[in-house]
């Protein structure tokens, strides 16, 4: 009967822990002091010291895509570059960059002959303007430089500017109308079957498996090209991508289209964003090609193995509580660091071996609340005890 009492109420002390934890985030908690420190954890994720700290540098630089930085480039420049990219025969070409106004006649016209000439190759890029209810609004250059293909560079987030970028929709549905993304888009002009592969996983997010940084890709800047000093070698056959990349490859002093990534090596308190847009972007291209994707576990299966170690703990903490309780802090203190970091390792083996994302913080959260709510708990049960003469495996023990 005692051995029963101390099950039944372990699993009601439980669904105590996860009735707090609802409660603490259904509330607005709008406090100044405490909105950065809400930010912080909010966008925090433990897979993301895989890639800031454990992972260690990338391995070999993928030759496969081509970043060139366009840095300040105006359209005569952009238009003479295009022409020279033509003569290297890249497999394709990314536009990280659109012309939404008319500007001088002559650089319009010698960047609309420039892109007419590498028509076939090109892939420009565009931004969706989505709206409830509404179809989306293709947000891109002028017609007089419109391309067959084109894919939207939207990022994934809140405020893709100021919140980790973790994943990206390689695909919009809206109706009838489908429309695809910059990167799928590039992958698919040099690899149709990995993109069939990507929509056969029919997911319409997918976590981007970073491989690096501008490092991790060959680079130029568009001086070099233009100047005739890369091999044709270098570039031909690749997916060469257009884009800004700093005033040089490496600065990032200037912080337009630079975002925050798992790879920013100061995940709490941060200040600088890590990675511009057109990066990202070659990372999502590079695993679309590898077909090297992480999957994701289920929120219904993270609950629910939250709730079942919740419980196992609440087990022992509930037997230290009333026959042990000289010792109930110290040892579940020491179980709730134990546990904690044994599930944080095991996200990661788990990340880095077999290309799973759990996300553990409800697990470590239900683990560390579980010692405080225990107290809350007892209240309850003398409580009832009280008022209605409910027995409990507290009040008989403790």
């Amino acid at each position: 009967m005692k051995e029963s009492k101390l099950y039944l109420e372990a699993l009601l002390a439980t669904v105590l822990v996860f009735v707090v934890m609802g409660a603490l985030a259904l509330m607005p908690w709008n406090i100044k002091a405490l909105n950065p420190l809400k930010e912080i954890v909010k966008d925090f994720r433990y897979t993301d010291l895989y890639y800031s700290q454990l992972r260690g540098k990338p391995g070999s630089v993928d030759t496969a895509i081509v970043l060139v930085n366009i840095g300040s480039a105006d359209r005569a420049t952009m238009a003479g570059l295009l022409e020279v990219l033509n003569g290297y025969a890249p497999a394709a070409i990314g536009l990280d960059v659109y012309f939404p106004e008319l500007k001088s006649p002559q650089e319009d016209s010698l960047l609309a002959a420039a892109l007419q000439l590498n028509r076939d190759r090109l892939v420009a890029g565009n931004y969706l303007w989505e709206q409830p209810l509404e179809a989306p609004q293709v947000l891109g250059s002028a017609s007089l430089f419109s391309l067959p293909q084109s894919g939207y560079l939207n990022l994934v987030g809140e405020d893709s500017l100021n919140t980790t970028i973790r994943h990206f929709r390689p695909f919009i549905r809206h109706g009838e109308s489908e429309y695809t993304s910059w990167a799928t888009r590039l992958a698919a002009a040099v690899d149709p079957q990995a993109v069939e592969a990507l929509k056969k996983r029919e997911r319409s997010i997918e976590l981007i498996h970073y491989s690096g940084d501008w490092e991790r890709f060959v680079h130029y800047e568009a001086d070099e090209i233009l100047a005739g000093g890369v091999a044709k070698n270098a570039l031909a056959n690749k997916i060469v991508l257009l884009g800004y990349l700093g005033e040089q490859v490496g600065e990032k002093r200037v912080m337009e289209d630079l975002h925050f990534t798992p790879l920013n090596p100061e995940q709490l308190g941060r200040s600088k964003p890590d990675m511009y847009g057109m990066v990202i972007q070659a990372n999502i291209i590079s695993m679309i090609l590898r077909g090297d994707y992480i999957n994701e576990m289920p929120f219904w299966l993270e609950l629910l193995l939250a709730f079942a170690i919740c419980y196992l703990h609440t087990l022992l903490f509930v037997y230290f509580f009333v026959k042990q309780h000289l010792w109930y802090h110290p040892v579940a203190k020491l179980v709730q660091l134990l546990t904690s970091i044994f599930l944080v390792y095991a996200m990661v083996v788990f990340y880095a071996n077999a290309n799973y994302s759990i996300n553990t913080t409800l697990m470590v959260l239900a683990v560390l609340l579980s010692v405080d709510v225990l107290y809350l708990y007892e209240t309850l049960a003398a409580y009832l005890y009280k008022k209605r003469g409910t027995h409990s495996y507290f009040i008989h023990h403790h």
